[in-house]
């Protein structure tokens, strides 16, 4: 038993050491990070307001899904969820717009040990 459960970290943390992993963390939580830092210093301006309203529509979708009477810190951490997985895709996409271009250079970069 030890030894299956030491073989699955092994291989759960060669997977996220990998360098594209890594970077493609770090890309998604910058992203994050901006869209947190920008809609709490501009509150005023027009992404923070598109954003809003996206989020506060996800939200409501995921409390009709949920129940109304689930706890809100679960609702928020599914929608949460939901926009990391959206950016990682959106990022993606943008990325193999952009590979076939600059191939040489961001090969490295865009491989990750589970893609074929």
């Amino acid at each position: 038993m030890s030894e299956i459960f030491m073989h699955i970290m092994n291989d759960f943390v060669e997977f996220y050491a990998h360098f594209g992993v890594s970077i493609w963390l770090l890309i998604v939580l910058f992203i994050i990070l901006s869209i947190w830092i920008v809609t709490t210093k501009f509150r005023e301006s027009w992404f923070s307001i598109f954003f809003e309203n996206i989020f506060e529509k996800v939200y409501e979708f995921f409390e009709d899904i949920l129940w109304q009477e689930e706890k809100d810190w679960i609702k928020l951490y599914v929608t949460i969820l939901f926009f990391i997985i959206l950016f990682s895709n959106l990022l993606w996409v943008f990325l193999e717009f952009f590979l076939p271009i600059f191939w040489d250079d961001m090969h490295h970069f865009a491989t990750i040990p589970s893609a074929d």
